[in-house]
């Protein structure tokens, strides 16, 4: 052990304050924690530091994707869904090493066999999103076949986000209430993605004409060529300012 003496102001000692209250005045114990914090902050050299604004934007613009299960994988181990009363404690280690400033409280009715599961995630609030989801899907995803779960609820408070999941009995359940409560975009940017070319050019025309832009199925167009009168067909009309009248019509499916 080596013992030092140092000098401090009124400025530095206010910034250590809460580290020495947390430790019950114990200076040493403060100082430790904060030598720890500074080597964790340190980036290691097969991880990126990305600028928060620039951070905060890609949040946002992925907001109603899923997380790749594998990339999923990569992030919380599947072996961690049987420690489910650890899970908040390692999750939690993970977002202060990343210093994301979101701390995420995992409460359940059974710690062994769960059947209904509380993820209320608090903090940075364009990080705590993304945080409940990783949760939720990561829970999901990884449950058992003989005690699936399912999202239940979300509740934005503001200050925190609470998820609700419960036990079901259909796996393919759990993961449609992932896309129903986090994946509303999902299905739309699969498909721009598998057919790029082709959403872009129909966008493009689509934005040109300022929506004054009819697009039908197929079959309704070959039965209009050959001089048949089409059947009905759903319609999605522009009406107003980015919104859209749903109606049933017949002979044209309207964009």
């Amino acid at each position: 052990m080596t013992t030092k003496n140092i000098s401090l102001d009124n400025e530095y000692l206010s910034k250590l304050k809460p580290y020495i209250d947390k430790h019950s005045g114990n200076f040493s114990s403060a100082i430790r924690e904060i030598i720890d914090n500074a080597e964790k902050s340190v980036i290691p050299d097969n991880s990126s530091c990305i600028y928060n604004p620039l951070f905060n934007w890609l949040l946002n613009e992925i907001d109603g994707r899923l997380i790749p299960e594998d990339l999923l994988c990569t992030l919380i181990h599947p072996s961690l869904i049987h420690k489910i009363d650890g899970l908040d404690k390692y999750i939690n280690s993970k977002l202060s090493e990343l210093a994301w400033n979101v701390s995420v409280q995992i409460d359940c009715d059974n710690a062994s066999s769960p059947s209904s599961i509380l993820i209320t995630t608090a903090g940075d609030s364009q990080k705590m999103r993304i945080v409940s989801l990783m949760m939720s899907q990561f829970i999901v995803q990884n449950s058992p076949e003989s005690s699936p779960f399912a999202v239940k609820s979300i509740n934005n408070l503001g200050n925190n986000i609470r998820v609700e999941l419960s036990s079901i009995g259909n796996k393919k359940d759990g993961v449609k209430s992932l896309i129903t409560f986090f994946g509303g975009m999902e299905e739309t940017a699969k498909a721009i993605k598998s057919r790029t070319s082709l959403w872009k050019c129909l966008i493009q025309r689509h934005v040109i004409s300022n929506y004054q832009m009819i697009t039908i199925h197929k079959n309704y167009y070959e039965d209009m060529l050959a001089g048949k009168i089409p059947m009905g067909e759903t319609m999605i009309e522009y009406w107003q300012k980015n919104l859209y009248k749903i109606s049933l019509l017949t002979n044209y499916f309207l964009l």
